[in-house]
């Protein structure tokens, strides 16, 4: 049993990845992302997810979420954005160090945070971040693969909810990844 499950879970993030390619693609020709809206709860689609998280890289996750929260999203737009984030978190941050997701009420907004002890982000590697099939000069020296399309795919779905997303990073606080929507 244990096996179908991670293999269905795997199953789900290779769709992911080539739903994020295709978006990446969409968001470089100009186009927004498609959204189709309905009522969902974000602490459970930020449940689902670090669920997920959980049984792929152990137990290093916090999740704080009023669990009361309503939103009209999304919920798979979210929900990717949500993982290319804490997958950034697990992939650049410390490997024994806790990973923080939270979610909280922001005037009419909802503020989803993930957040990572470890790599540092320079101001002059934020100002690239979400550029399109970019990586910053230190995480290409780090040697870890990636596409640059997550963080494409995160200020999509931020922009397509009429939201926005930053970072903000410092040698002693850490990285946090801040979108809200």
């Amino acid at each position: 049993m244990k096996s179908a499950t991670r293999i269905v879970e795997s199953l789900h993030r290779m769709d992911s990845m080539i739903q994020n390619l295709l978006d990446a693609g969409r968001i470089r020709a100009g186009q927004g992302l498609s959204v189709t809206l309905a009522e969902c709860e974000p602490a459970a689609i930020a449940g689902e997810v670090v669920d997920e998280m959980i049984t792929i890289h152990g137990g290093r996750f916090v999740l704080i979420a009023d669990e009361d929260l309503k939103a009209w999203w999304s919920g798979d737009l979210v929900r990717r954005a949500l993982e290319n984030l804490i997958s950034n978190a697990v992939k650049y941050g410390k490997a024994d160090a806790p990973i923080q997701v939270s979610l909280c009420e922001a005037d009419a907004s909802i503020k989803i945070t993930v957040h990572n002890e470890g790599g540092f982000i320079s101001e002059d590697e934020q100002a690239v971040l979400f550029h399109r099939y970019r990586r910053s000069k230190s995480v290409e020296a780090t040697g870890k693969r990636g596409w640059g399309l997550g963080l494409t795919l995160v200020e999509g779905v931020a922009q397509a909810h009429h939201g926005s997303v930053h970072v903000e990073s410092s040698e002693s606080k850490g990285t946090s990844f801040v979108m809200t929507l």
